[in-house]
């Protein structure tokens, strides 16, 4: 009966383990992803500025 609860709560730690190592790499990805989007988004108006001022082109085309 020992032996059970002692694979139990070994299993429970094993889980809780596990669980944070998967909630700690959704949480890279995540913020890798807003991260790309964020930067993405400022170098696409950081490009149309410049190349709006240097060949006199609309922001919008």
């Amino acid at each position: 009966m020992k032996n059970k609860i002692f694979h139990t709560q070994e299993w429970r730690i094993i889980m809780n383990i596990l669980t944070y190592i998967a909630i700690a790499i959704g949480g890279f990805v995540a913020i890798g992803s807003t991260l790309s989007i964020t930067l993405g988004i400022f170098g696409t108006i950081i490009y149309k500025i410049i190349r709006s001022a240097k060949y006199k082109i609309s922001l919008f085309d």
